[in-house]
């Protein structure tokens, strides 16, 4: 137990660190006019100066805070890994896991599956059907939403106790939200809201009045109606349920940015939009929308050098955190970026102003240099090395505009490499919801046979399924051979060039491939154990292992190295 007291000390000199920015933010909310909408409008912005000085303080401080951040997980780790006790096992694995639940998300779902593991041989059904919940939570928010399906799948809603049954349906409603906003189809859309509403329902009905989540539906209903002070409302409740430092502050005051906003008190929003991005900033939240947004208004005021500084902190932070980042974060970036340049651009064109100016004023000192002829000499030497600059500049000037076009073709195989990251996501969802409505009917009809003694008839339907399976299993591989070749197009090819011209393989029809390719190409996507491979592929393991062995025999260079050259199709 001391063992686990020692390993929250670095939590202290945390916490006094942050102690300063804790009260500032306390003395803001106390500063702030009562209701924020009647008080004096140079309060409101004095406030906001202050803060605004804050959050530079707490983007200067970040890497320090994050320091401080991985020095209390690391002690929980050594804990952690000097337990044997599958009970504090979990424990610690759920502390690890919140720790980096808004901070690393790849440590985050590790922690969950070792917080599953560790529930799983407890055997507590309500501790694994908790994990589950959070683990389909953390793949919401990132963006991974056919992981979050497949897991949504192994939860049987019904099973679960009240605190978790709540955690299910409000993930599942977040994810159809999530769905309904990224999709490019109207109708997907209205499915995925008509989803959601439903998801919400359900979670409404067993949700607790004035709870957390209650009263986030609440506020989202009313802002959508226009009560925006009803909203304001239910985010005051929800505030009394939270304090400076808790993710959910941030949440709050975020939501009162925007309800704010949409009221015209502009300056009142930007107050809560600084209080929650402080939170996030000193919290080491790197999931977090605040940021963005205040580089937006900072842009649209002029103040560029606090937006770039900004842009460049939620830049590092989404990049630590992982996940898919947002198109809009992508914009407010290059959004930033783009005034920035265009207020360099200010400059340089007075610059060149200020240069056409020196420039007349050089001709006249070589007016009167002419007089001088002692100094004839030294006013040519002068010419010819400012002759050498302006070449400097110009070659400068054309290895830029070269970066800048080779940005723009990289963000265009970056748009491209999204687009098939999409497509694919599209058609595995579609994939799975076929043979689940197939394992439905299958289902289905079987009862249906059975209530009525038709055995003959589903006698018959046995001995057909196995053509039907057969049929099924050859349609996996051709969205398999197709989604994978859209990936890897070149992948044949380059496959064919680590092998010995003799042995090289005839190209299949387009769009498909062999047994011993789709081998390999399951190797690329990182399956090594053969077991595994064979029973992706409905094979035996002596096939699997008898293509791996031929074709690393008849590789072209070093026999040892050549399914890691094959790991590497497609990188260059």
């Amino acid at each position: 137990m001391s063992q686990i007291i020692n390993n929250f000390e670095p939590l202290k000199l945390t916490i006094m660190n942050q102690l300063r920015i804790f009260l500032v933010i306390l003395a803001s909310c106390f500063l702030l006019p009562a209701d924020a909408k009647g008080g004096n409008a140079k309060d409101v912005t004095a406030v906001n100066d202050s803060l605004l000085r804050v959050l530079d303080k707490a983007v200067a401080d970040s890497k320090a805070l994050r320091e401080r951040h991985e020095e209390r997980i690391n002690a929980l780790r050594t804990t952690y890994g000097n337990t044997s006790s599958w009970s504090v096992r979990y424990d610690i694995a759920q502390q690890i896991y919140k720790l980096y639940y808004t901070y690393k998300t790849n440590m985050a779902l590790h922690y969950l599956h070792l917080s599953l593991s560790a529930a799983e041989h407890l055997r507590d059904i309500d501790k694994i059907d908790q994990c589950k919940c959070q683990l389909m939570e953390q793949y919401v928010r990132t963006g991974f939403f056919g992981e979050a399906v497949l897991t949504m799948n192994e939860i049987d809603p019904k099973t679960l106790n009240a605190q978790n049954r709540i955690a299910y349906y409000d993930c599942i409603s977040y994810m159809y939200n999530q769905l309904a906003y990224y999709t490019k189809d109207k109708t997907d859309q209205n499915r995925f809201q008509r989803l959601e509403k439903t998801m919400k329902d359900s979670l409404l009905s067993i949700t607790p009045k004035n709870s957390i989540i209650w009263l986030s539906y609440m506020q989202e209903v009313y802002s959508k109606a226009g009560k925006y002070r009803e909203a304001l409302r239910a985010l005051d409740k929800w505030a009394g349920q939270t304090r400076p430092g808790k993710h959910d502050y941030a949440i709050v005051e975020y939501y009162r940015y925007q309800t704010y906003d949409a009221m015209g008190l502009k300056d009142e929003a930007l107050h809560h939009l600084l209080l929650s991005t402080i939170n996030d900033v000193t919290t080491i939240t790197y999931d977090e929308a605040a940021i963005f947004y205040l580089c937006r208004i900072l842009r649209d005021r002029g103040d560029m050098n606090r937006a770039r500084n900004y842009v460049k902190y939620a830049y590092e932070a989404s990049t630590i955190f992982g996940g898919k980042m947002k198109d809009w974060a992508t914009m407010d970036i290059e959004s930033v970026n783009s005034k920035f340049q265009n207020t360099l651009q200010g400059h340089n064109r007075m610059m060149l102003i200020i240069s056409i100016l020196l420039s007349l004023m050089l001709v006249v000192v070589i007016l009167l240099a002419i007089v001088l002829l002692k100094q004839h000499r030294k006013l040519r030497d002068y010419a010819l090395k400012q002759k050498e600059s302006n070449q400097t500049l110009t070659e400068v000037n054309r290895q830029l505009q070269l970066s800048i076009e080779a940005n723009k073709e990289t963000n265009r195989h970056l748009y491209e490499a999204n687009v098939v990251k999409e497509n694919c996501i599209a058609t595995f969802f579609a994939l799975c919801t076929h043979y689940i409505e197939s394992v439905n009917y299958i289902r289905t009809r079987t009862s249906k046979l059975l209530r009525s003694h038709k055995f003959e008839e589903l006698s018959d339907m046995v001995r057909s399924s196995s053509e039907e399976e057969e049929a099924a299993l050859q349609d996996l591989y051709d969205q398999f051979d197709n989604m994978f070749l859209t990936i890897y197009p070149s992948f044949v090819q380059e496959f064919n060039e680590l092998l010995a011209p003799e042995h090289r393989i005839a190209e299949p029809k387009k769009g498909t491939l062999t047994t011993p390719l789709r081998i390999f190409a399951l190797i690329r996507l990182g399956f090594d154990d053969s077991g595994k491979i064979s029973q992706l592929l409905n094979l035996a393991n002596s096939t699997v292992y008898n293509y791996r062995t031929r074709f690393r025999n008849h590789a072209a260079g070093d026999r040892s190295t050549f399914e890691d050259q094959v790991r590497k199709i497609g990188t260059h």
